[in-house]
């Protein structure tokens, strides 16, 4: 990721809470401001101040849109002199994108449809949250603390990432960790490798990584990290195909309920191969394999898209609304029958901890959909 996709995903990361002060400085470097400063600050701050109306306040919305669009354009490396803060970082991002008034939702791309919200408020969907549970081999499923993000091995044992031991693992034998829907959970290999599994995934490996290769399994979608080590390169299998890697980041999502199993390289490279032989290809950074009817794609993508839910966001460029509607269902639990407008494709950015009825209102806002809840289902009309 270069350039403004970098700050896109930077700025993603901000609004989750999930950033780091090298992120902080360069969003804020970004963006050269000074000549301008006193005047956006005081629009941007104005506008911070009371709850953001898209009608009401649009020629200031404009007004905002116009100076830092201005400064875009020089895109230089320059830090501002003078900080205001998080708020005036939320002020400066809003070049290009369009704050949408229903709290800290974020809209990039054409403007936002006008007509009423009809997300019914009756029932409150939570989103997901830390939820696991691990199974060793010939034992007891351990439901896995929600109050925890992750576990790790560490003296022989399975530990949380804080130190608390949950089971002593006495031989090398294989652990299956599961997520369901509406769950999420990490885990550090044995190797100091590290996974995120998203909802609705299994991850299985061994206790201790004992052969010439390090090998996992995957069902679902997982993020992985892998530490380098040429002599046992690692290996992930999933269903159909089989990922051969030394050090490297990328993301694996293989749901048996999808018609195709898709691979996103972020770092280093892979090579990926079908279990059943055959064709094989070699990834590079930027590029996405999709494994369809035995036949293998390779395309440039948008990596932050494809990693974007490992750092608590969703984010979508001119995507497909089936795509999202997936990926709610697993997160949210729900069941979701969309009948009008399939082809329906937008640009947004979601936070994975808001309530359902608030990301279904940001839909309805960006695409003119309606949506009735009626328990756990989620009906889409016109």
């Amino acid at each position: 990721m270069e350039g403004r996709e970098h700050i896109k995903y930077i700025f993603a990361r901000y609004l989750s809470g999930n950033y780091t002060q090298e992120d902080l400085v360069a969003l804020l470097s970004y963006f050269d401001i000074d000549d301008e400063g006193d005047a956006l600050k005081a629009l941007i701050e104005n506008e911070l101040d009371t709850e953001l109306d898209i009608d009401e306040h649009q020629v200031q919305i404009d007004e905002v849109d116009r100076w830092v669009r201005k400064s875009l354009k020089r895109k230089t490396r320059r830090r501002p002199k003078h900080l205001r803060g998080n708020r005036m970082l939320l002020g400066i991002a809003a070049s290009g994108l369009l704050i949408a008034g229903i709290g800290s939702w974020i809209f990039f791309g054409d403007s936002v449809s006008e007509g009423p919200v009809t997300a019914p408020r009756a029932q409150e969907i939570e989103p997901g949250k830390n939820r696991a549970e691990l199974v060793l081999d010939n034992g007891p499923a351990i439901a896995l603390s929600e109050d925890q993000t992750g576990i790790a091995m560490e003296g022989g044992g399975i530990v949380y990432v804080d130190g608390t031991a949950i089971v002593q693992a006495k031989e090398v034998q294989y652990v299956s960790l599961s997520t369901p829907r509406a769950g999420q959970y990490q885990v550090t290999l044995p190797d100091g490798s590290k996974v995120w599994l998203n909802a609705e995934s299994v991850l299985r490996y061994p206790t201790a990584f004992t052969g010439d290769r390090r090998e996992v399994e995957v069902t679902g979608e997982a993020f992985f990290e892998i530490v380098p080590d040429a002599s046992h390169p690692f290996v992930v299998t999933s269903q159909e195909q089989e990922l051969i890697v030394l050090g490297t980041s990328f993301n694996v999502k293989a749901y048996q309920n999808e018609q195709a199993i898709t691979t996103t390289l972020v770092t280093g490279s892979v090579r990926l191969e079908k279990s059943n032989g055959g064709s094989a290809t070699t990834l590079m950074p930027g590029q996405q394999a999709v494994l369809r009817d035995n036949e293998i794609e390779v395309r440039q993508v948008d990596v932050m898209e494809a990693i974007s839910w490992k750092d608590g966001i969703y984010v979508l460029s001119n995507s497909d609304l089936v795509e999202l509607l997936q990926q709610l269902e697993r997160w949210y639990d729900v069941e979701v029958t969309m009948w009008p407008r399939r082809e329906t494709r937008l640009s947004v950015i979601i936070p994975r901890d808001a309530k359902l009825r608030e990301v279904l209102q940001a839909i309805e806002l960006k695409t003119g959909l309606k949506f009735n809840v009626e328990g756990r289902r989620v009906i889409t009309i016109e």
